[in-house]
């Protein structure tokens, strides 16, 4: 989750040295990767800068504690959206009862697969 947060903060950035194709972005779990808190902080406060993400946590998931989650996609914002389950560090299956909410994750990326881009 580390290395994807990152390479969503580059793509909205447009801090890549290829032209980024990249329309959104999911991220499970994770926490903030303190090396690139001041890429992500660009993020944050670049107006223009965007790229839909999806926030895949867990209440349960002791490796990477819920808040940890949400800290991460507080840099994301206003283009982040979370979805919760109740696996823990594990991702469920597919529309289990452990993840009532998998519908939300299909419509996100249906929804960003071929839409505009949100810079």
């Amino acid at each position: 989750p580390l290395l994807a947060a990152i390479v969503a903060a580059r793509a909205a950035l447009g801090e890549t040295s290829v032209p980024s194709s990249l329309q959104f972005a999911i991220i499970c779990g994770g926490a903030t990767p303190m090396p690139f808190k001041p890429l992500l902080t660009r993020l944050r406060d670049t107006a223009d800068a965007g790229l839909p993400t999806l926030h895949c946590l867990s209440a349960a998931d002791a490796n990477h504690p819920a808040e940890l989650g949400e800290e991460l996609a507080s840099y994301f914002e206003p283009h982040a959206e979370l979805s919760w389950h109740s696996a823990g560090s594990a991702l469920p299956p597919t529309a289990s009862a452990e993840w009532p909410e998998w519908s939300q994750v299909v419509a996100f990326i249906t929804r960003h697969e071929s839409g505009p881009d949100v810079r």
